[in-house]
């Protein structure tokens, strides 16, 4: 697409794939329902990626994406499993408000800038990373029933006013950490790593340092 890309409102009843395409212009998803699987692995946005309200009735995937630009998916339904692995967002990745009813998997994903999760609703687990994030990883006002894990490198990881139902694990590198009003039913084990998370990304299994379980 060599120009800017608009699917608002569109209803896509089968299989929809976009494995591969790329979106020079502005991609516009805002709206649109995917009633079945929705491929875009491999799939380059070169400006801003909108699914904005996008709704994802089966399995969604963007295994190995390029955002070059922001990435949106504010008030984004996932009826079913949604994997990001590897990843790579370029500027801000926006999930606020989004629903992930099935689950949600962002192994090996790059964020150049903040990656937002804040008031993201997981009635399934949550994995993110190992993942580098040159900016902040703000998990305020999450809501997760299932296990939320998180192996990162980032300066800064807000995680304020959250509610989580199931285990937590948070393996992080490098910046402050602050978890503030925050309600865990589960185990909660907070780590960091020896090695590098670049490491863990290249397929390396780091080793760890002693943890804090609270």
């Amino acid at each position: 697409f060599s120009r800017d890309a608009s699917f608002g409102g569109t209803a896509f009843r089968r299989v929809a794939s976009f494995n591969g395409a790329a979106f020079s212009g502005v991609a516009s998803f805002d709206g649109t329902a995917f009633r079945r699987v929705a491929a875009f692995d491999g799939a380059k946005f070169s400006s801003s990626a909108r699914f904005d309200g996008a709704k994802f009735s089966s399995f969604a995937s963007f295994r190995g994406v390029e955002f070059r630009g922001v990435a949106q998916f504010g008030s984004a339904k996932f009826s079913g499993y949604v994997w990001f692995d590897g990843a790579a967002f370029g500027e801000v990745a926006l999930f606020e408000n989004a629903r992930l009813s099935g689950g949600a998997q962002f192994e090996g994903a790059e964020f150049s800038s903040d990656a937002r999760f804040r008031t993201v609703r997981v009635e399934e687990g949550l994995s993110v990373g190992p993942s580098v994030i040159g900016g902040v990883l703000d998990l305020c006002g999450l809501r997760a029933g299932g296990e939320v894990r998180v192996v990162a490198a980032a300066r800064e990881v807000r995680c304020e006013g959250a509610e989580f139902g199931g285990r937590v694990w948070l393996s992080l590198q490098g910046g402050e950490l602050s978890l503030a009003d925050s309600v865990f039913v589960g185990p909660v084990t907070v780590e960091s790593p020896l090695e590098p998370i670049q490491s863990a990304i290249r397929g390396r299994v780091p080793g760890f340092s002693s943890q804090v379980v609270l």
